[in-house]
């Protein structure tokens, strides 16, 4: 079985990349433990792009207690996905958490002005959302 999430996090920029399938419960313990060690990060940004794929409630519930619990104000966070039910359920999500856009893959440019990012953390961004979707990729061929 191949992976469904990938994640990175260099400097203050944390990319995630969901393929078209929810994450795993292993999966999303052991990226839940990556952000409780990201708490510290000074002006730390997030950036996520899915396939489809998303964490389900049960999911979502431990991420927003995590969030609670270290984040006391939320990082900028820019969901980049084509999916309608994708953005459906981050526009329900922005309600609880204001910090929380939602964009399509062709306002990739938008989603790094949210976040504020530098040129250089642009490019690092879209290398990184390469790297990390290369290796769902691979990981589901060798599978």
């Amino acid at each position: 079985m191949g992976k469904n999430l990938a994640w990175k996090t260099q400097d203050r920029l944390s990319v995630v990349v969901h393929n078209e399938c929810a994450p795993t419960d292993l999966e999303w313990n052991i990226y839940l433990n990556h952000v409780r060690e990201n708490v510290n990060i000074p002006n730390l940004r997030v950036l996520v792009w899915t396939d489809g794929g998303s964490p389900d409630g049960r999911q979502r519930k431990a991420m927003e207690v995590v969030a609670r619990q270290g984040y006391p104000n939320p990082p900028p966070l820019a969901v980049v996905t084509q999916s309608i039910v994708v953005r459906a359920v981050m526009k329900l999500a922005s309600i609880f958490n204001p910090h929380i856009r939602c964009y399509s893959p062709d306002q990739i440019s938008l989603a790094y002005m949210y976040l504020g990012l530098t040129p250089a953390e642009r490019d690092l961004a879209s290398q990184l959302m390469r790297e990390l979707r290369g290796e769902l990729r691979s990981t589901s061929i060798a599978s």
